[in-house]
Formats: C-alpha cells, sequence, structure tokens
C-alpha cells in the first residue's frame, strides 16, 4: 500500500492567512473545530501538490518553446 503525506487545508471563519496543516489527530486543530473557529477542512495530498507542480512547469516549457520558435521565425526574417 502506498503512502503519501495528507495536508489539511483549513478554512477559518476568522480571517487569516491559508496555512497548510500536515494531518495527524492535531490538538490545535481539534481544538479550533471544536472552537467553531473552522467550518470546513479541505485534505489534499502531497501527489496532488506534485501534480500541480508538475502541470505549472509543463506550461511554462510550452511557452519556453514557443517563445524559441518565434525567435527563431524573426531570425529568419532578418
Amino acid at each position: 500500500m502506498a503512502r503519501c503525506k495528507l495536508y489539511v487545508q483549513p478554512v477559518l471563519k476568522i480571517p487569516s492567512k491559508e496555512q497548510n496543516f500536515i494531518f495527524q489527530p492535531d490538538i490545535k486543530l481539534i481544538t479550533l473545530i471544536k472552537r467553531k473557529k473552522i467550518e470546513k477542512v479541505k485534505i489534499i495530498s502531497e501527489a496532488t501538490i506534485n501534480l500541480e507542480k508538475e502541470k505549472i512547469a509543463e506550461k511554462q516549457l510550452q511557452a519556453l518553446t514557443k517563445n524559441l520558435k518565434n525567435t527563431k521565425k524573426l531570425q529568419k526574417k532578418i
């Protein structure tokens, strides 16, 4: 069975910076839920974070190759 870290993104009622908690039965998290400071949590795995990073990197690569092709076309014209 593959293991991967789970991160919890709490959606706080009180305005604060977005935080990623590493999901363990964290006492702070439980007390925040009990005090109703957190309405809901979004659980995201490390794998999805890595996937998003890969997608961004892929888009950057595509943009770079497109720019390279355009500069080559310009050089031919000159």
